[in-house]
């Protein structure tokens, strides 16, 4: 053997090791409830899901969908294999899961639904232009197993910004003079605040009923932060989405986020149920995520 043949052989073995990972030595069905629970996911009635549970007599889909229980994809384009499963607890409940590989065999994994009951949803994969994408179904459901197709969806969903978000070819280019997130009270112990993020990068805390700092508060976000949430909201074309939404249950918390335009522009938007779009949750849990790492002055 050669010297040159030998160093490429070393560095192909490096370069294996350095992309495998668990998921890439996942082979059968138990193997990846194996997996699953070992991400802290554990229940003792988790398994996947069979195809009659996703979708049922009462889920009236139009065209049938190739669906997969699990399977393996490269959603971040970092080499490394995540993981798509449709599981179910005990057959009453279908969960969709991502497992996304972070490095140094480190995994995050995120729930893929919209309903509570996650009732006729499920996931399945498809690559365009090198990216691989997830389409994320609803169906309707109702009692009525002969009732027509209706309010059939499809999103397209790409890993952006750490989060599976609606896919947007043509963000836009806002300049955002500040926003303001704010929650209401629900049928339980859902905290009452409000967050005002300035352009200055000023910001404003209103705590209330079950926040878990009660007050006004003050701080400043750093640069990277804000130029981060403002690049979220071009990516998001704020102005394009619903002023309300609503989820179909009750006692549920109402979101209500406002964004201001050096324009003189304003977009509100109600969200009822706090599940208006998966590019908003992620919204949201971007800007409560400020109230812990912040450090706060009265």
């Amino acid at each position: 053997m050669t010297k040159s043949l030998f160093i490429c052989l070393i560095l192909l073995c490096i370069g294996f090791n350095t992309f495998a990972n668990r998921i890439d030595d996942l082979k059968t069905d138990a193997d990846v409830i194996k997996f699953i629970n070992s991400l802290h996911i554990s229940n003792d009635k988790l398994r996947l899901a069979t195809l009659g549970e996703i979708i049922n007599r009462h889920c009236h889909v139009s065209v049938p969908q190739s669906i997969t229980t699990w399977k393996k994809a490269d959603f971040n384009n970092d080499g490394r294999s995540d993981l798509i499963a449709i599981a179910s607890v005990d057959g009453s409940q279908i969960i969709n899961l991502v497992v996304i590989d972070t490095g140094n065999n480190n995994f995050k994994y995120f729930v893929i639904n919209y309903s509570l009951a996650f009732q006729c949803e499920f996931i399945t994969t498809v690559s365009q232009k090198k990216q691989q994408l997830l389409l994320f179904h609803k169906a309707n459901f109702s009692y009525d197993v002969k009732a027509p197709v209706k309010d059939e969806t499809i999103d397209t969903l790409i890993y952006n910004f750490n989060a599976f978000i609606e896919q947007n070819r043509h963000p836009a280019n806002y300049h955002i003079k500040y926003v303001v997130l704010r929650s209401s009270p629900c049928f339980g112990t859902c905290p009452v605040q409000e967050l005002d993020i300035y352009k200055t990068g000023e910001v404003r805390y209103l705590g209330g009923r079950y926040s878990k700092k009660q007050g006004t508060f003050r701080s400043k976000i750093n640069q990277a932060k804000l130029d981060s949430l403002v690049n979220f909201i071009n990516y998001l074309d704020i102005m394009q989405l619903k002023n309300s939404y609503a989820v179909d249950w009750t006692d549920s918390p109402t979101c209500y986020l406002t964004v201001a335009f050096d324009d003189g522009s304003v977009k509100n938007i109600s969200d009822y149920g706090e599940r208006g779009t998966f590019g908003l949750r992620t919204l949201y849990d971007m800007v409560w995520g400020f109230i812990p790492s912040q450090n706060w002055s009265k």
